[in-house]
């Protein structure tokens, strides 16, 4: 049961997705590093608190579509 409950979730927030919030804050990083202005705590953690949004909007995406009935539940994580 507690495997199936990790991929229930590990589904919800859909990971593999997360590449279209890396390749941004990558191409940033760069063009800050360029400038002499990059920081690699601040970038860390500009990093985890997108990483972090992204995961609670796919999160909030799920819950609010199956409690409008958008989806029954059986097309978890996209």
């Amino acid at each position: 049961m507690r495997r199936e409950v990790f991929w229930a979730w590990y589904q919800a927030g859909r990971p593999p997705f997360f590449v279209a919030t890396l390749i941004p804050l990558c191409l940033g990083a760069v063009l800050a590093w360029r400038a002499d202005g990059w920081n690699f705590r601040i970038w860390v953690m500009v990093l985890t608190t997108s990483f972090l949004v992204h995961l609670a909007t796919n999160l909030s995406n799920d819950y609010f579509d199956f409690t409008s009935g958008a989806d029954d539940g059986d097309s978890l994580g996209g």
